[in-house]
């Protein structure tokens, strides 16, 4: 009977080109963090939707969800109110089914990095260091732009911000060595910019380069 459901909500999805608002906001809603532990049926049948018939879904679940990050109306996008409010859970959930839906998103996010509002970069600065730290996917080699974008939020103007993306350097490393050149060049360069208005510095750079321990410049990145 399931094998029969998915069969013919897969081929639903194909015949309509992935076009089917309403289809497809069936297939996200399962999803939303409280709605996946009230029905684990609707769940594992929206995630092997998701990772049969991604190429198919990746252009309009990209569009519903760009839209939502840059503002547009949810009438004339066409989403719940629900979706809208959970969009950076949908959009973590999404990348364990699929990456590659959201390869058109995530510039998308980074550019919540910009935004006026403290509490906006700071949701998207989280998402994004779970992201590129995630060992679903590799966004950070196939998004370097992006992943440069969010290591430069390390000088925002808000500690929360700071902290939040230092935080997560020791993560990203640990699980992803090929990012490690881009997270010390960005640690050298802090090192030697502030070395002219904080004397105590010399001992970061040696505990950092030398014990490989960033917790002392976590900390000071917080107060700066």
């Amino acid at each position: 009977m399931l094998a029969r459901s998915l069969e013919v909500l897969q081929a639903c999805i194909v015949e309509s080109e992935g076009k089917n608002e309403e289809l497809l906001e069936q297939l996200l809603l399962p999803l939303l963090p409280h709605n996946k532990t009230d029905n684990i049926a609707a769940y594992q049948v929206a995630a092997t939707v998701l990772r049969d018939a991604w190429s198919t879904l990746e252009g309009p679940v990209s569009s519903i969800l760009n839209q939502i990050l840059v503002g547009t109306s949810r009438e004339s996008v066409g989403s719940s109110a629900e979706i809208a409010d959970h969009v950076y859970s949908l959009i973590f959930e999404l990348h364990r089914m699929a990456p590659a839906l959201l390869n058109a998103v995530i510039p998308s996010i980074c550019l919540q990095l910009q935004v006026e509002e403290e509490d906006v970069r700071l949701r998207a600065a989280m998402l994004l260091g779970q992201l590129f730290a995630s060992s679903h996917a590799e966004y950070g080699v196939e998004f370097t732009r992006s992943f440069k974008d969010y290591l430069g939020r390390s000088n925002d103007i808000s500690a929360n911000i700071r902290l939040e993306v230092v935080n997560s350097f020791g993560f990203i490393v640990q699980n992803k060595p090929a990012l490690r050149k881009h997270i010390e060049g960005t640690i050298l360069y802090y090192i030697l910019y502030y070395c002219t208005i904080c004397s105590t510095i010399h001992v970061l750079y040696y505990t950092v380069y030398n014990n490989h321990d960033v917790s002392l410049f976590v900390v000071w990145f917080g107060f700066y």
